[in-house]
């Protein structure tokens, strides 16, 4: 690879993350787009030299498919700014239009009250004219549409064609549903085919960035999952990410603490409420070990002074001290969440328990009224079948 393409490769790779740090992600996509393709011209599809771009270009990706997705709404900085200014300047212009219009109206009124008097003779015959005119347009009318329904199967082509108009209408809408759906699960799986392409070239090299980008890899590609419903496919990227940190990075360093975060709300997701719970606290462990160490340095260093200036340290010490309680919050709202869901599920196994019972009682009833039916329909055992007294008729007896 000659000096000036290196170049231009570098060029690339640095204002491509400068874009998307700016959110300015299209120019971003485009910048490790390009990258990619002059790696792979000079060393091949999925060589070494690659990894970087394609890992950048799998993240820029994967926020270009959340912007199509609304996720970042207008994903334009300052857009809102612009569109209130606009606002604004199109309310200053319709005043000036409304008193421009005013101070028109003003002018013809004066000239429309001079005319109103020899204009009220005519209006009077104009009206006898209009409605002799809407008489016979009514009249005319009546006699199309009697003229049209007497066509034979007229009026059933006019409903076809406005049943077609709808029906037109609604699929147009449908395809411009399905178009956007196809944009961003054809955007999403260029992301996720990117990123795996860089976890495997970060694979088979060795050394702690390897590792951290191989790492960082998997965890994109558990966002990638998130966004399209695999929640167990995420929470397995995540544990992988997870195993690479921890061999190279220190017990309390803040990444764990993230990726420990990740975890819990993938599996907080796919409704594990209980290891969600579980990650959230070792990502409060984490975070405490790491608030310790830097209470444990400031006391060794003291004030910031010229030769020791740790504002950082404590700048850092009131971010890791302000996160603890929304983990906290959200270890209480899984447990309300587990809570509610047991709920739910007690409920759900009443209500089959009480419609089981009441199938049971009703078919009993039932059996039994049968029964009780089939008794009274069945003579009696006293009666004995060979008694025909009842069906002697008896001589009425003369009393006079």
């Amino acid at each position: 690879m000659s000096e000036r393409n290196a170049v231009d490769v570098s060029s690339l790779l640095a204002d491509g993350k400068k874009f998307l740090l700016l959110c300015e992600t299209q120019k971003a996509v485009s910048c490790f787009q390009e990258a990619a393709k002059q790696l792979d011209a000079v060393y091949g599809q999925g060589a070494n030299e690659c990894g970087e771009a394609y890992l950048y270009y799998g993240k820029s990706m994967l926020q270009l498919a959340r912007m199509e997705m609304g996720v970042f709404g207008s994903g334009i900085p300052g857009g809102e700014e612009r569109n209130e200014k606009e606002a604004s300047g199109s309310e200053e212009e319709d005043v000036e239009d409304t008193n421009e219009e005013g101070e028109e109206e003003t002018k013809e009124e004066g000239e429309d009250e001079t005319k109103e008097e020899g204009e009220d003779e005519t209006k009077e015959e104009e009206k006898s004219d209009v409605t002799k005119d809407e008489d016979h347009v009514a009249e005319s009318s009546k006699a199309d549409d009697g003229a049209v329904d007497a066509l034979p199967g007229c009026g059933d082509e006019m409903e076809e064609v406005n049943a077609d108009r709808t029906g037109s209408s609604k699929m147009d809408e449908n395809q411009v549903e399905q178009s956007d759906q196809t944009t961003d699960s054809e955007t999403l799986q260029i992301a996720w085919e990117t990123l795996e392409l860089a976890r495997i070239v970060f694979s088979r090299q060795s050394g702690q960035e390897h590792k951290l980008n191989e790492a960082e890899a998997h965890l994109r590609l558990a966002e990638v999952g998130l966004e399209t419903g695999q929640y167990d496919q995420a929470v397995g990227d995540i544990q992988q990410c997870l195993a690479l940190q921890s061999s190279v990075l220190e017990p309390d360093d803040r990444r764990l603490a993230e990726t420990y975060y990740s975890l819990a709300l993938a599996l907080a997701q796919a409704e594990r409420f209980d290891d969600a719970v579980g990650e959230f606290k070792h990502a409060s462990q984490v975070l405490n070990m790491r608030i310790a160490n830097i209470k444990q340095k400031l006391q060794v260093t003291g004030e910031p002074t010229a030769d020791n200036n740790n504002e950082k340290d404590r700048q850092e010490l009131s971010d890791l001290e302000a996160i603890l309680p929304d983990i906290q919050t959200k270890i209480e709202d899984l447990e309300d969440s587990k809570q509610a869901l047991k709920q739910l599920a007690a409920e759900a196994l009443g209500l089959n328990v009480g419609l089981h019972a009441g199938s049971s009682s009703k078919s009993e009833t039932d059996q039994q009224s049968g029964q009780g039916a089939a008794a009274a329909t069945m003579p009696s055992e006293s009666k004995m079948v060979n008694d025909i007294s009842h069906l002697v008729k008896r001589k009425v007896r003369d009393v006079r």
